[in-house]
This record gives structure tokens, C-alpha cells and sequence, in this order.
């Protein structure tokens, strides 16, 4: 409570042509700035996240990546598989949605899931001089649908791996093995086929670019694998066997001992049956 010139009382402070609470530092009192806190969040500096950043490898590239086409047994062994994977030009890792249906009794509403829909996935080949990326999938559609009659599922159907690659490169203690990049995810289609093939357009005005052909694959169902999660797991099994070696080392010093034990009592007999006992676990002697 405060008490101006005229005797009133107010609240916060004396009124002396300036409002001046009790307790309160004047100089803080005549700022024209308002302090709204003083919390932060951890982990925000710049030095921090960028430190982030180069432990993760920067950031992942949409540019490395691989595409393994298994052809239906139909085409095996008719077209050059490998030159047609090289000429991949885009791809796509798909994604899915979940179909959702409302339910409300009362209140407000919610939503339950109860279905799974894969999106379909395009890809792109530069076509080489020979056409065999048009020619195969054209041959793929023509094995589904022949004379009238649509052949049977497992006939056409196959498998599409598309590999989402790092920039490390995965060295081998083999010197005459390529330096190959390192897998970070695999994604599997199963049930994979060509749905539609699109047109290829010509005229005189495309002289001096390189034709390209699209297709759209549908699956019926997907596979994830995530690689960063195997590398952890064979890192915690080595850490683990590092612990595991050593102890082991010790039962085999301890294993030798006992016998040498048994054989300065004068119980030769029992450090023979230790070491034919434990011969499977422990290298005695």
C-alpha cells in the first residue's frame, strides 16, 4: 500500500509524479522493456546442433539409392535386368495411410483405424538405345493379360527392393571388393507388378535430350528394414563378446591351475578327469 501527496491510498507504490512500487529497484521500475522469463530448453544451443549434425553424417541424400527388380519367371533370363536397374532415374520409398471411420456415442468424437492402403510407386528409366526398359515392363503387363484371358497372380507378381544408401562408404577386408555404400534402409514390395506404363513422346523439339519412360508398380504388401538398427545391435553384441572373452581367458588360466594343482598334490588321476570332464569348455593343458 502507498499514499499519494493528497493523503489517498493506492496500491503499488507512492505517486510522486512517477509510480515507484516498494521494494523495487527505481532503475528497474523506469524500464520500458517487460522481462517475460527467463526459461529456455535444453539442448538448444548452436554449437550443439551443429556438433548433431556431424555425428549424424549430415543429413541423408535422396540421391543414393538402388533398385534390385526381380523379373516373374516368365521374363528370367530375357532381358538385361542389371542395365535397366542402372537406368533407374526416380524412384520412390511409399508411404501408406490409415483409413479411419468416426464413432461417437457422446461427448466428443474418435476416430478408429481399420485399414491399411499402400500408396502406388513411381519410378522413371532413362532408355537406352536398345529400348529394353520399355520392352521389359511392356512384356510384364503383356505375361498378365494374354489371348483375352488375365493369368494367374502368381505368375506376374514378383518382388521390387528399393536400397536408401549413406554416403560412408563400406569398406571390405576383401582388397579386390568395390567400395560400396552403406545401406541405411531397405524397403521390400511384395507382390509387386507394373500397373501402367506411360506414353513416350517424340517430336523434333526433344533432339537433344534422353527419352524416358515412367512406370507405376502396385504391391500388396511392404517391408521396412532399418540397417542403423542391426549396426547397433552388432555393436552391443561386440561389447558384449569383449566381456565374454576375457572371462572365458580366465577360466582357462583358472582350468590350468586347478590341473597343475591336482598334479603337485599327487592326484594325477583327478587332473585327468578334470581335463576329460571340461575338455569341451575349458582348453586345460
Amino acid at each position: 500500500m502507498a499514499f499519494n501527496l493528497r493523503g489517498r491510498a493506492n496500491l503499488g507504490g507512492i505517486s510522486l509524479g512517477v509510480n515507484i512500487p516498494i521494494g523495487v529497484d527505481p532503475k528497474k521500475a523506469n524500464r520500458k522493456t517487460i522481462d517475460i522469463g527467463t526459461n529456455t530448453t535444453s539442448d538448444n544451443s548452436i554449437n550443439r546442433m551443429l556438433s548433431n549434425v556431424k555425428k549424424a553424417d549430415l543429413f541423408s541424400r535422396p540421391c543414393l539409392y538402388k533398385v534390385f527388380i526381380t523379373p516373374p519367371k516368365q521374363l528370367l533370363g530375357q532381358y538385361p535386368i542389371q542395365g535397366i536397374q542402372l537406368n533407374c532415374n526416380t524412384v520412390s520409398i511409399p508411404g501408406h495411410t490409415m483409413s479411419t471411420k468416426e464413432h461417437k456415442t457422446y461427448g466428443l468424437k474418435r476416430e478408429y483405424a481399420y485399414e491399411k492402403l499402400y500408396d502406388t510407386v513411381e519410378m522413371s528409366f532413362y532408355m537406352s538405345d536398345k529400348m529394353h526398359e520399355f520392352n521389359f515392363f511392356n512384356a510384364w503387363l503383356n505375361s498378365m493379360y494374354h489371348n483375352g484371358r488375365i493369368s494367374y497372380y502368381d505368375d506376374y507378381k514378383s518382388t521390387i527392393q528399393i536400397f536408401q544408401l549413406s554416403g560412408q562408404v563400406e569398406r571390405t577386408s576383401d582388397p579386390n571388393d568395390d567400395e560400396d555404400l552403406t545401406v541405411m534402409m531397405s524397403v521390400k514390395l511384395i507382390d509387386a507388378y507394373p500397373k501402367v506404363i506411360s506414353p513416350l513422346p517424340l517430336g523434333h523439339a526433344l533432339a537433344n535430350e534422353i527419352q524416358k519412360m515412367s512406370v507405376t508398380i502396385t504391391y500388396r504388401d511392404i517391408e521396412y528394414l532399418d540397417y542403423t538398427k542391426q549396426d547397433a545391435t552388432k555393436s552391443e553384441l561386440e561389447k558384449l563378446f569383449d566381456g565374454v572373452i576375457p572371462a572365458l581367458n580366465g577360466l582357462s588360466e583358472a582350468g590350468t591351475l586347478i590341473q597343475d594343482a591336482m598334479a603337485d598334490l599327487g592326484l594325477p588321476k583327478a587332473a585327468t578327469l578334470l581335463k576329460k570332464k571340461f575338455a569341451g569348455f575349458l582348453p586345460l593343458g
